[in-house]
């Protein structure tokens, strides 16, 4: 329905409209053939927005896809080949469909991308996209396979009832791995696999390549153990800088690494680490969780999950300046700590009544610094695509929480400003649900919803922020109820 929102100017109150008239569809149909071993399948989406008197211009006014796809295995399913094919069409105002193109997942404005450009004219895009692959998988055999290709053309939006991260690209992808079933010395099992991936944009432009070489096993004791390293020798960005020129990134090494204990005990402990070194730049980032599973009987399960990670980029996007005639892309050093934890717990009353409970605490704290302009994005050399800003060149004003650039032998107008962009941003959301199956097929949910979003200081620390500014807010309360009911025969 049309929802408003009261706001208040120094007294004088009027409504506005925040949120359209609006129909959401999703149908689905899926045909199974050969016991199973052939699908066929279909998928259509459509939103539907009444804007007139509105002032909502900016969404999109309709917004329809939809897809095909296909699978098909023989050989007792040892071989398979599958596939789809996704369509998209949205209609809106110049303005809707302008910032469409203009929005970081399309980014028609990039000024190293020559077979697009922003049309302020138009009312409605039309993309498409899909995927195939062909594999070797399963029956006991020892080496298997997959790879296939991803497409995704420049004008595929179906973010308004779906999720897209970006456009304008093929992947080709392969998966070829040997495994041994059978047991031997302190084996049950353990696996061995390589991957590699290729990536252009639909200009031809090659943008990515990278490998992966990873093992995992499984011990006599039950226990987990994995382990792989990635390298990406190239890597360039065409959305880093915001519709500016590409940035080409550095040569980064990955490693990582879990194990997990037997998880039929009634205590078990998941372990993850992830590191990603920059080989010729100082970017680097790691994360670290825990995963801690109880069962004290065996309708009741509790589970823990602590995790904190870091991230530290040389040269992440902070704005885009137009200064005169130029437009100075501005970097900086970006040190990010995130902490995180999740809670679950799932108590089984009887077959047909259960609840659960989830619960995660997030923040995320950003500082900036070492501010840089891009000026060759794609040398090869990394020293060579950017200039630094000197301490002299940058001031902080901490009144008005802003940095001033006044480069060496630069006049008054070619001096600028821009906000802080350090961030300190936070979230709590959990979700209490109660689930009674009271016929066969057919249940009523209960849930209670609660969660709160905030941002703190970003020179406090992560766990002080948390606390003052998170749990001593108050907090939002969602309750709903879902009823279902299956007809039977």
């Amino acid at each position: 329905q049309k929802e408003y929102a009261e706001i208040d100017n120094n007294g004088e109150r009027r409504e506005e409209v925040v949120e359209p008239l609006s129909n959401y569809f999703v149908g689905r149909l899926q045909k199974d053939y050969r016991e199973g071993n052939t699908q066929i399948g279909g998928i259509f989406t459509a939103v539907n927005r009444k804007l007139e008197g509105t002032n909502l211009d900016f969404l999109h006014e309709s917004a329809y896809s939809g897809g095909i796809d296909f699978s098909h295995r023989w050989k007792n399913a040892m071989w398979f080949v599958s596939g789809n094919t996704t369509f998209s069409n949205i209609n809106g105002t110049t303005e809707a469909i302008t910032n469409t193109q203009e929005s970081i997942e399309h980014s028609f404005q990039r000024l190293d991308a020559p077979h697009l450009s922003v049309d302020t004219s138009r009312t409605s895009l039309t993309g498409y996209g899909g995927n195939l692959k062909l594999g070797k998988v399963g029956n006991g055999k020892r080496f298997n396979f997959e790879g296939g290709l991803t497409w995704r053309s420049p004008e595929l939006e179906i973010n308004d009832l779906g999720f897209l991260r970006t456009t304008d690209d093929i992947i080709h992808y392969l998966w070829a791995g040997y495994r041994i079933d059978k047991p031997f010395s302190i084996f049950r099992n353990i696996r061995f696999n390589y991957n590699h991936w290729l990536a252009w944009d639909y200009s031809g432009l090659h943008t990515f390549h990278g490998w992966n070489v990873n093992t995992q096993a499984n011990f006599t004791n039950n226990y987990n153990f994995g382990t792989g390293v990635n390298y990406f020798p190239f890597n360039i960005d065409t959305k880093a800088l915001r519709g500016g020129p590409n940035l080409r990134q550095g040569k980064e090494l990955v490693n990582w690494m879990f194990i997990g204990t037997d998880s039929r005990k009634k205590i078990q402990v998941f372990f993850n680490m992830f590191h990603n070194w920059g080989i010729d730049s100082p970017s680097k980032s790691s994360n670290y969780n825990m995963t801690f599973n109880f069962r004290p009987m065996n309708t009741l399960r509790i589970s823990v999950g602590p995790s904190i990670s870091q991230n530290y980029q040389f040269l992440q996007y902070v704005d885009a300046i137009d200064v005169g005639n130029k437009t100075h892309y501005l970097t900086a050093t970006l040190d990010q700590k995130t902490l995180s934890m999740t809670v679950n717990i799932d108590y089984t009353i009887n077959p047909n009544l259960t609840i659960q409970y989830y619960g995660s605490p997030f923040i995320s704290r950003g500082r900036y610094n070492n501010f840089k302009s891009i000026v060759d994005g794609m040398n090869p050399q990394f020293d060579q695509r950017y200039d630094a800003y000197s301490s002299e060149e940058v001031s902080y004003d901490a009144t008005e929480d802003n940095y001033t650039f006044r480069p060496t032998n630069s006049t008054a107008q070619d001096q600028f400003s821009i906000g802080n962009p350090d961030f300190n941003f936070m979230q709590f959301r959990s979700n209490l649900i109660l689930r009674w199956e009271y016929i066969p097929g057919s249940e009523i949910f209960l849930v209670w919803s609660q969660g709160n979003t905030n941002s703190g200081n970003p020179k406090d620390r992560l766990l002080t922020s948390l606390s003052e500014n998170l749990f001593s807010q108050k907090a939002n309360n969602i309750f709903l109820v879902k009823y279902t009911y299956r007809f039977r025969k």
